[in-house]
């Protein structure tokens, strides 16, 4: 009789394994995901804040001829007058000798493209000119 249990012993015996439930944990976690949506609520951060504006300096003189930029679908427009990328590239170059520190006012059409814009901008800082005021038409 000790034999025979010596050799139930030594038998392997089949290990049990444990199976988790997939279906169950994906049903708690779709509700917890259902319920962090329906109870999330955006922050309202653009709605409070206080954006006040800088008074003018007064040490800016106000008299000087500000130089105004258009940028057209097709062209570029300098105080009125219509010029083209190297024109433009020449009128900026001199601005810069006269005057890095003017105010360039910069204005944009609808049906302008973004990379015009961007030469524009790209002239005027390789000019030496930094002082913009950027408007749409």
């Amino acid at each position: 009789m000790e034999a025979l249990t010596m050799k139930m012993w030594r038998q392997k015996r089949p290990q049990e394994t444990s199976q988790l439930n997939m279906t169950a944990m994906c049903d708690v976690i779709f509700q917890l995901l259902i319920y962090l949506i329906l109870t999330a609520s955006p922050a309202k951060v653009i709605c409070t804040i206080d954006a006040a504006r800088p008074k003018p300096d007064s040490n800016v003189s106000t008299d000087s001829a500000n130089v105004q930029l258009k940028v057209l679908d097709d062209a570029y427009v300098v105080n009125g007058k219509r010029v083209d990328a190297e024109g433009l590239k020449n009128v900026l170059l001199q601005l810069a000798r006269l005057d890095r520190e003017q105010t360039v006012s910069i204005a944009c059409s609808p049906n302008s493209s973004h990379g015009s814009f961007i030469r524009l901008l790209d002239m005027c800082g390789s000019a030496g000119l930094n002082n913009f005021a950027l408007l749409s038409m």
